[in-house]
């Protein structure tokens, strides 16, 4: 939150916070591996959705089943799984960018990587977007039709619901 209000009351440029392997590689700023994912983007209610989100299935996944990567299970679980799919994504942002306009903020990604992952290990769970009941499976999917019907951007979904694939096949 605090990066996110600090880009947003001018204190720092959002450019500081993006992904830019150039400005890593040749001026050292190694900041620039982790603050695109903390970043939730200008406020408005997309990120505040976005935020109650992350909230929400980060802390039921780590709560959830006895589901142990060989991290420990609960909390150093979901650390493992954050920084795989951290590592992954921005390994794929490059390959992906030269397809699709995705920007270099990870956040929402990293948003749809944990829903995904949660909509896998909990498919018969009962969930609801607005008032209407869905099982869990199904929730990545119908926030991203949600999203594409309201003429948002969706390509950042696809690109965490694609990384939380590789992740549930390599590990689940």
């Amino acid at each position: 939150m605090l990066l996110t209000l600090s880009v947003n009351f001018q204190v720092i440029s959002a450019y500081q916070i993006m992904f830019s392997w150039p400005s890593i590689k040749s001026q050292f700023e190694l900041w620039r591996l982790l603050t695109p994912f903390c970043y939730a983007g200008p406020f408005d209610f997309s990120t505040l959705i976005s935020c109650y989100m992350l909230v929400q299935f980060s802390k039921q996944y780590e709560s959830g089943g006895p589901f142990n990567t060989g991290a420990g299970g609960g909390t150093a679980d979901y650390v493992f799984c954050w920084l795989l799919g951290a590592g992954a994504m921005l390994l794929t942002w490059p390959v992906l960018v030269g397809f699709f306009h995705i920007p270099p903020v990870f956040c929402r990604n990293m948003i749809y990587y944990v829903l995904y992952i949660w909509s896998k290990r909990n498919p018969t769970a009962q969930a609801n977007i607005w008032g209407f009941p869905i099982q869990g499976m199904y929730l990545p999917f119908a926030y991203l039709a949600m999203t594409v019907f309201i003429g948002g951007s969706y390509m950042d979904m696809i690109h965490g619901i694609i990384v939380g694939h590789l992740y549930h096949f390599l590990v689940d």
